[in-house]
């Protein structure tokens, strides 16, 4: 199963998908796929210029990677997919 995802850039609008994502994975028992823009890295080395990434700013998305056992897929071309 592939879901897609585009979510918020308010972080504290990011919760509501968290927990959708956290009952997606509650219900799967086969591999599935989930990807899409999550607004939102993983640490600062995901990214460049602007403010600064805090540990608040990613601990929810580890969070939910984490409990869903989800993998992050590394990439080998350029980091900007648009």
């Amino acid at each position: 199963m592939e879901r897609f995802v585009c979510a918020k850039c308010n972080a504290n609008k990011r919760l509501r998908l968290w927990e959708d994502i956290y009952q997606v994975a509650t219900d799967m028992s086969r591999p599935w796929i989930l990807e899409g823009d999550f607004n939102v890295v993983l640490n600062s080395e995901e990214k460049i210029g602007g403010l600064p990434v805090l540990d608040a700013d990613h601990e929810d998305f580890e969070n939910c990677i984490s409990f869903c056992d989800l993998v992050d897929i590394p990439f080998k071309s350029s980091p900007f997919t648009w």
